[in-house]
């Protein structure tokens, strides 16, 4: 993404801020005439040109090639526990998902130390008339609109450069970051979470995010914002023994790994070669997989090794740090009305005491999706939509998934054929459920006490539209009364809207939940 224009001009006009608060005036808001001291009485014309060669060799080292991996010093480049991941002692603390949690916010930027002196500009200085006799009455407009310019350009220094000497000298490194950070095309990487081995992932790849969090996997932050491409690739790989990956913008570490039967999955994204924010690195010797964190927030680094994991320093840069992200914003949830239209016929499903299913499905999603959209911003598919193009029962499932939805909640009122049974239900698939299924089901079954009906209990059958089969998305079906038990049905259109909002309340709450 590239930040917009009104985003950069914010960005440059701190920046801006910046620069006066140390009392440095930029030089292009006046050129200084020969002898006359640019800031405080330091610096003359004369000098800032004697000066000149030092400060182009700063930057120019400031800007060179990728930086090497920073490990403590007491260690190999490739930390022996790394490169052969063992089992966990019993005995061992590991930290947990609660310990770890989600990227605390903070900027997390590096701050540069300047070295020249930072002295409040004199009045004279202040006040003193550019050489070219333009601008004298107020510079304001020129200032912001070699700001712009700065923004807009890739190569901010060969900009910079193209100015007098005395312009290279008073412009700090931390602007010339800002604007080239304003005008650099990014992306967000995701940090997902695996429960059950301790695992984070990184990654930018929507569609690899949809299936690690159908297989269980917790999407909790954008971990930092990434440059869309820089001259320091991080390379990405991965551990078929433990099931762990591990990232690194060290070439000789990707090959030490590869040659100890790591799988190279080629470069994972790009570190910022500006260095703006620091991706912090962590061991943990006692973890089989999972052994590596990175993360932006100090707090998270000090946190963790007071739990007995080991610094590793500097990972690689990220353009910004990362945030937390509200669950519901990444949830989309299927809402399937069960029988209706189906591949252009019309199905009624069960009928009883002059109502049909169909209808009653069909209503009832209707209402939960308008509570869930109305009252909790949630973002729901609802399967009548379709109309009579709708696919059967057993495409809904594929359908659902082409759609990006993240879980399928589907909707349908029983019949007991004369028995005369009672209450409510829900299931999953009996025998290839997707894993986070059951969770799902318990959610939403809880919801349903709203009908004031008996409970029948959370099952599983072998119903095609719940299926985990060829990566199904994680479902449920609830079954919310019987349509042919006078009883049942009188006290469910009595309470229908209750209902109604009550499913709407577990559908968010399933978003909270990852689903």
């Amino acid at each position: 993404m590239e930040l917009s224009k009104k985003r950069r001009r914010a960005l440059l006009a701190l920046a801006l801020t910046v620069v006066l608060g140390m009392g440095v005036t930029p030089a292009w808001a006046g050129e200084p005439t020969e002898g006359q001291n640019v800031v405080a009485g330091e610096t003359t014309a004369e000098q800032a040109e004697t000066s000149a060669p030092m400060l182009d060799a700063e930057v120019a080292e400031e800007a060179a090639a990728p930086q090497e991996l920073a490990l403590p010093a007491q260690e190999a480049p490739l930390p022996e526990e790394a490169k052969s991941p063992a089992p966990a002692d019993e005995n061992e603390a590991q930290a947990t998902d609660a310990e770890v949690g989600s990227a605390p916010a903070g900027d997390g930027t590096k701050t540069d130390q300047q070295e020249a002196t930072k002295a409040e500009p004199t009045t004279k200085a202040a006040e003193q008339t550019p050489a070219s006799g333009d601008g004298a009455d107020d510079d304001s407009g020129s200032t912001m609109t070699e700001l712009e310019e700065l923004s807009k350009t890739t190569d901010v220094d060969e900009l910079v450069a193209s100015k007098a000497q005395v312009v290279r000298d008073e412009v700090p490194l931390q602007l010339r970051k800002l604007a080239k950070t304003a005008s650099v095309k990014s992306i967000e990487m995701m940090r997902l979470y695996n429960p059950n081995s301790g695992e984070h992932f990184y990654t930018s790849n929507a569609e690899e995010v949809a299936n690690l969090r159908s297989l269980g996997w917790r999407l909790e932050s954008v971990g930092w914002v990434a440059p869309e491409t820089s001259n320091v690739p991080v390379y990405r790989l991965y551990n078929p023994n433990a099931g762990d990956h591990h990232y690194t913008t060290s070439a000789e570490e990707r090959d030490d790994l590869v040659r100890l039967g790591w799988h190279d999955e080629g470069i994972g994204w790009y570190s910022d070669s500006g260095e703006t924010v620091a991706l912090l690195r962590q061991y943990n010797p006692n973890a089989k997989a999972g052994a590596h964190n990175f993360t932006t927030s100090e707090e998270e680094n000090d946190s963790l090794v007071r739990l007995g994991w080991r610094a590793e320093g500097i990972g690689w840069y990220a353009l910004a740090a990362g945030y937390a992200i509200d669950p519901k914003e990444t949830s989309y949830i299927y809402l399937d009305a069960g029988h209706g239209w189906s591949s252009g016929a019309w199905d009624s499903g069960a009928v009883g005491n002059g109502y049909q299913e169909a209808e009653l499905t069909a209503d009832l999603t209707a209402r939960m999706a308008k509570y869930a959209r109305e009252v909790y911003g949630l973002n729901v598919f609802e399967s009548t939509s379709e109309g009579t193009s709708r696919p059967d029962y057993r495409g809904r499932q594929a359908d659902a998934k082409s759609r990006g939805c993240t879980s399928l909640v589907s909707i349908h009122f029983n019949a007991s054929d004369g028995s005369g049974a009672s209450g409510y239900e829900s299931y999953r698939h009996e025998s290839v459920p997707n894993p986070r299924s059951a969770r799902l089901q318990s959610i939403m079954h809880a919801q349903l006490a709203s009908t004031g009906l008996l409970n029948r209990g959370m099952k599983s059958a072998k119903y095609a539209v719940v299926s985990g089969r060829d990566g199904g998305l994680p479902a449920t079906l609830l079954e919310i009364c019987f349509i042919d038990n006078p009883y049942d049905i009188r006290q469910y259109m009595a309470n229908r809207d209750k209902v109604a909002r009550a499913l709407a309340k577990g559908l968010y709450e399933a978003a909270q939940a990852g689903f």
